[in-house]
């Protein structure tokens, strides 16, 4: 995780370029590459000891505890960012972790292919899936069909349970593509036109969901729904 002098979080909310960034692994660590970069190699599972640091991070309202990948990842980051302050923490399993006893570990983030085309036919310029980040996309049914789904069950086994619609943020207005800030605030201000509550404040697109039954599903399986 990036995070800022002060603790708190940084993401591309506020840095765009930091979509470009890209993870991979050999196993033994994780490899980061980004345009202009050398490749940063760090631990997956860095060893503690008294020599550690140990920072206290800020996640929107959760405080949690990160450690510090040190100076090089330090350098890297904010080399590749343009400015000193930004600094790489990471979570092991030896560190103590929140109480996580009241949160739905197994999560669903579906999307629909005809909310994606409704919505391109409102804008200038047409956008992918990929500014939602779902990570499932259904296909073969009306747009905002998913306004009415209460279960799904894709495949043979996996079921899941529909909790809410997906509040969306100024993240989707950035080109994964690129790390560009659309200037218009796009789709974001289109999806508020005619996709929000609470006077325009809040859009969405796509649902958030818990998985009940755990299994496998592929590119091209059934999905059935049972409405509300």
């Amino acid at each position: 995780m990036v995070i800022r002098r002060s603790g708190s979080f940084l993401s591309a909310r506020q840095e765009p370029k930091l979509v470009l960034i890209k993870p991979s692994s050999d196993g033994d660590n994780l490899l980061l590459d980004a345009p202009g970069m050398p490749t940063l190699v760090l631990p997956i599972c860095p060893p503690i000891d008294k020599s550690s640091k140990l920072i206290k991070c800020r996640v929107l309202n959760a405080y949690i505890t990160g450690l510090y990948c040190g100076k090089d990842a330090e350098s890297w980051i904010a080399k590749y960012l343009g400015y000193d302050g930004p600094s790489i923490v990471v979570s092991t399993p030896y560190m103590v972790k929140r109480d996580s006893s009241l949160v739905v570990k197994k999560f669903g983030n579906p999307a629909v292919e005809g909310d994606l085309t409704t919505l391109n036919t409102r804008l200038e310029k047409k956008v992918t899936m990929n500014r939602f980040s779902p990570n499932i996309t259904i296909d073969g049914c009306g747009p905002y069909d998913e306004d009415n789904w209460a279960e799904v069950k894709m495949g043979n086994s996996v079921y899941m349970r529909l909790l809410d619609l997906c509040d969306r943020c100024n993240l989707t207005t950035v080109d994964p593509a690129t790390g560009e800030k659309d200037a218009k605030r796009q789709p974001l201000e289109t999806l508020k036109s005619y996709r929000c509550v609470m006077e325009g404040n809040v859009s969405f697109f796509g649902v958030n969901a818990a998985i009940d039954i755990e299994g496998e599903i592929k590119v091209g399986d059934p999905v059935y729904v049972i409405r509300k």
